[in-house]
């Protein structure tokens, strides 16, 4: 079985990553030898996969980093709720409010 061009384009990240099995990588090996365009696009692919990958840097944490992110994800979930708590005492106060004027209401609508 020959490879085709579109074979090529969906193979060809396995086979910078080198996850191709030796069968699949010599046919699409013999391919880029027939096909310039194939092996132009792999050639790139590969130098872009390369330089991205020296690219990356590790940068160390400070050793106290995880305490003091997760003392400040605590603080934050702790105002969350705490604002939450006194949303819904203000919206629970207000419903009271507003069910003693309407009731009120009602009632001097009798009267009147």
């Amino acid at each position: 079985m020959s490879c085709t061009c579109d074979t090529a384009r969906l193979v060809l990240p396995s086979y910078l990553d080198g996850e191709l099995a030796a069968r699949s990588r010599q046919e699409l090996e013999d391919h880029f030898a027939e096909c310039p365009l194939c092996s132009f696009e792999a050639e790139k692919s590969g130098e872009w996969l390369f330089n991205l990958r020296n690219s990356i840097q590790v940068h160390n944490t400070p050793p106290c980093f995880l305490e003091s992110l997760e003392k400040n994800l605590i603080e934050s979930l702790s105002r969350i709720r705490r604002a939450r708590r006194d949303f819904l005492l203000q919206a629970s106060i207000w419903a009271v409010i507003m069910a003693i004027v309407g009731s009120a209401v009602i009632f001097l609508a009798d009267f009147l």
